[in-house]
């Protein structure tokens, strides 16, 4: 009938409307160059993420394995206030979240870096990919680097990797002949270097991390 209202069936279509949170809180500011876009879903999927630079363009990145942030492919810039526009679906229901926030001033010291594999040189399939830290790592900080630090090899292969109670942070990873690893500038100013190799802690080598709309 012309005019009557939607039948209880046709409004129970509807997705139901969700909602969840993403970090730095809105307008932070001394945040480190390593900042990653955290996400709290609760059961939600990530379709797209843009994290824009004021006055500049936007970054890429990719979504942890684990889903728990979203992490750019390379270090942001000192004191420079950036945009994060989240976009997420559930049940057929789509919403977005904003957040914007400024990174801290160029420090005035670092921690310097160094790695014991060279391109373009030959190593024994046993050989580990160690990373010494100079003068170190203080130990509250040490998650915090592992846990931004990636591995990855050419082809795949399985890795494990481990700490030691000083400057020196190994990682291992088993390569057959031919293997090839490649190092990843992800951690470069962070920890003040040009470069810094990939994926750390007591996970194995993975494939590449899925991406989203506005990610590599």
């Amino acid at each position: 009938m012309a005019g009557a209202s939607a039948s209880p069936s046709a409004a129970a279509e509807q997705p139901a409307a969700f909602s969840f949170s993403i970090t730095p809180a809105a307008n932070a500011k001394g945040l480190p160059v390593s900042a990653e876009i955290g996400l709290k879903l609760d059961g939600a999927e990530v379709t797209a993420v843009t994290l824009a630079e004021a006055g500049g363009g936007k970054v890429s990145g990719t979504i942890r394995d684990d889903g728990t942030s979203w992490v750019p492919s390379s270090p942001l810039k000192y004191g420079k206030k950036y945009t994060a526009t989240v976009t997420a679906s559930k049940g057929g229901a789509s919403a977005t979240q904003t957040t914007t926030f400024t990174t801290m001033g160029e420090p005035g010291n670092r921690v310097g870096t160094g790695l014991y594999l060279f391109d373009g040189k030959t190593y024994g399939v046993a050989m580990p990919v160690v990373v010494e830290f100079h003068p170190g790592v203080p130990k509250k900080d040490r998650a915090s680097v592992q846990k931004r630090m990636f591995v990855s090899t050419d082809p795949p292969q399985p890795g494990r990797g481990t700490g030691c109670p000083t400057a020196r942070r190994p990682i291992t990873a088993r390569r057959s002949t031919g293997s090839r690893v490649r190092k990843s500038p992800r951690v470069s100013r962070w920890v003040g270097t040009r470069w810094a190799p990939g994926s750390m802690g007591t996970r194995t080598a993975r494939r590449p991390r899925r991406s989203v709309s506005g990610s590599r």
